[in-house]
């Protein structure tokens, strides 16, 4: 029974020791969304300045949101939206709400596929209504 109990720690600390080096190999890849955004913009409940961003999707309907320097500063959960338009480059889509701009939607270059964000359940935006779309789009682009 022992030796038995000892086949199977060395096979599951093997099976761990392969899957770690795939799993960060996987991560080293993901697709990285480059912007400089020239305004003030909120994403969930953080507001930001304007300036150098870079945007991670580490798994499906999450998002990353980095300085400049890779740093870690936001990250939301996302909802999966279509278009019959494949984008030719990386936007990103803003909407105007109670004079903010927010965040509402990713879309990656040549992925018909993009991330909406959830809306703000701010209680003073939310009252106000004052949700109207903007024509501000930030284009990106990929490393």
């Amino acid at each position: 029974m022992k030796h038995l109990l000892g086949r199977l720690l060395t096979l599951l600390v093997g099976s761990v020791v392969l899957w770690l080096p795939a799993v960060a190999h996987a991560q080293s890849t993901l697709p990285v969304i480059k912007v400089r955004i020239p305004f003030e913009f909120t994403i969930g409940t953080t507001t930001l300045p304007a300036g150098e961003y870079s945007l991670v999707s580490p798994v499906q309907h999450f998002v990353q949101l980095r300085d400049a320097r890779g740093h870690f500063i936001a990250a939301a959960i996302t909802n999966g939206v279509e278009s019959t338009a494949v984008p030719k480059e990386s936007v990103l889509k803003f909407y105007v709400e109670g004079g903010r701009h927010v965040l509402a939607e990713v879309w990656q270059e040549g992925n018909q596929v993009g991330e909406q964000f959830q809306p703000s359940t701010s209680p003073a935006l939310t009252v106000a209504n004052e949700r109207t779309t903007s024509g501000d789009r930030v284009e990106g682009s990929q490393p």
